[in-house]
């Protein structure tokens, strides 16, 4: 899939979401005599957003601007609906006042689902002029609510495979043919796709693996019969890590060098990460060894060495503060 086609498969799907769910709020509101026509914008000062959950729990909800004229209102009203959600026991992880004042249309869509299904309200099947994707219909018999994504990290390395879990063993119905059910897309922060792999493990327990390669937000987004997750989609954001014991080291110069002579290792970087390396010649007493160290474009580091007093000699290699697997090695100079 090129980055074209994920945009325009992107643009459709939240068109679609938008649609089904701005009814779903017109079908509450029209109770206290309100309608909206788009979701993008007319929740960013807050006060549909009180209004919604005031019809939706027959609650009164803390004093708000009833007239909003300054950003800083729009924050504030957004807060009292935040807050009283978070009050309810709702998850509402990822998403601040500003993402809703600012229009993040997909943070938005997240969290009318996640309202929608903590209140199991029903949806209605309403019809469109538009031909919507079938993959992301909201319509389903299954109680999503129940479902729990767990072991998600937040802030996953990049170029390094991560993994969660989504249970859906405590739906009520359990749906035929439950392996093909689960569906993730993950996207970087230019909107391309980040392939998945998808492992169904037993009675609607399903194992999520995926590598990221761009640094910064991702989007998450799991489906379980054609329905959102609570929570989704989901933003992490990726970063460098330093995993000391992915360095790899190899070369004479780690098991035996000989004295008065350059010797030589190269320690390979590949898999490790980022962050600091240092390297430590210990030996003989008063005997310093002259060191020195390249970097290579491949990820690899030349070590080069020279030492003046034969005998036993530790080589100690950090990585990130932390001694790489292996560290210290001990070396044997000689006589040539």
């Amino acid at each position: 899939m090129n980055e074209t086609t994920v945009k325009k498969f992107d643009a459709g799907w939240k068109k679609h979401q938008q649609e089904k769910l701005t009814l779903w709020f017109n079908e509450h509101l029209h109770k206290i005599n309100v309608h909206i026509n788009n979701l993008e914008t007319d929740l960013s000062d807050g006060i549909i957003l009180i209004k919604l959950l005031e019809v939706l729990t027959a609650k009164k909800l803390p004093k708000y601007h009833e007239q909003p004229t300054f950003r800083s209102h729009k924050l504030e009203n957004v807060g009292v609906a935040l807050k009283f959600l978070v009050d309810e026991n709702i998850n509402i992880v990822n998403i601040d006042s500003s993402d809703i004042v600012d229009g993040n249309l997909k943070l938005i869509l997240g969290l009318v689902h996640t309202i929608m299904f903590h209140y199991s309200i029903s949806i209605p099947d309403w019809e469109f002029s538009v031909n919507p994707c079938p993959v992301y219909d909201v319509l389903s018999h299954v109680d999503v609510s129940k479902i729990k994504v767990n072991g998600l990290d937040l802030n996953p390395g990049s170029w390094i495979t991560s993994e969660f879990t989504v249970d859906a063993r405590a739906t009520q119905e359990m749906v035929k043919n439950d392996y093909k059910t689960l569906k993730c897309s993950i996207y970087d922060s230019t909107g391309l796709s980040i392939e998945n792999f998808i492992t169904y493990q037993k009675n609607g327990l399903f194992k999520v693996e995926y590598t990221p390669f761009d640094l910064g937000k991702h989007s998450i987004e799991l489906f379980y019969d054609n329905l959102p997750i609570p929570g989704s989609p989901f933003i992490i954001n990726v970063v460098k890590i330093c995993i000391p014991g992915n360095c790899r080291v190899y070369g004479p110069g780690l098991i035996r060098g000989i004295v008065n002579m350059i010797n030589y290792f190269t320690i390979d970087l590949t898999d490790a990460g980022t962050g600091g390396l240092s390297v430590t010649i210990e030996g003989p007493i008063d005997d310093e060894a002259s060191t020195q160290i390249k970097y290579n474009e491949d990820n690899t580091v030349a070590v080069e060495y020279v030492v003046n007093t034969i005998g036993f000699y530790d080589v100690i290699i950090e990585f990130g503060n932390h001694p790489i697997r292996g560290s210290p090695f001990t070396v044997e100079i000689i006589d040539d």
